[in-house]
């Protein structure tokens, strides 16, 4: 076998372990994470339900943006309200139990939280600045010393801060243990029909 030959072989196989690395890295296990909430004691991040930024439901720009006002903001549709109910009932059904709901002052964060049925408070280290956000995540983690689940419903961006590698789609959710370990991920589905 000449040299060219063994690096191309070698190049394959190091091209192959790292994508076989990468695929294992975001493995979503579902099971496991309905096992952990079943546990308690855990640290559960929402991204908000179906919000598309689709014409006529997207953030306003500037000064025409009001966080208090939820008709300059991109907003759950009614996908996202059923959803969110499914989300409540996937918790109630799996005998789930919730210690708090913390959620972003963002309409559709609060709105996902209501209509899953659950009482929340506003939370507003849960929306803007990244670095920011991933401070308050720690430390609401680290605080959380109760049996039962911490839900935390905010923002896939922000989400990532934390979990750089999973990519968690609208009403989806990210368990972790209380040091932010990744347990799994869950996706309640929406159903687009536009």
């Amino acid at each position: 076998m000449n040299s060219r030959t063994k690096s191309i072989i070698s190049y394959i196989i190091t091209i192959s372990l790292f994508f076989s690395g990468f695929a294992f890295s975001i493995e979503t296990n579902p099971d496991k994470a309905l096992k952990a909430l079943k546990e308690g004691g855990k640290i559960v991040l929402i991204r908000h339900a179906f919000a598309p930024g689709i014409e006529g439901n997207i953030d306003k720009k500037g000064n025409e943006y009001n966080q208090k006002d939820c008709s300059t903001q991109r907003n759950l549709l009614q996908e996202g309200k059923e959803q969110s109910a499914r989300m409540g009932e996937f918790f109630s059904t799996n005998d789930i139990k919730i210690e708090k709901v913390l959620s972003s002052p963002v309409c559709r964060c609060w709105e996902t939280a209501k209509y899953a049925g659950w009482k929340f408070k506003i939370d507003k280290g849960l929306t803007g600045n990244k670095k920011k956000f991933k401070k308050k995540i720690i430390k609401l983690s680290s605080k959380h010393k109760g049996v039962n689940n911490l839900i935390l419903v905010t923002h896939g961006t922000l989400m990532r801060t934390i979990f750089p590698s999973y990519k968690i789609d609208q009403g989806g959710m990210i368990v972790a243990d209380k040091d932010l370990n990744f347990i799994g991920s869950i996706e309640i589905p929406y159903e687009f029909t536009y």
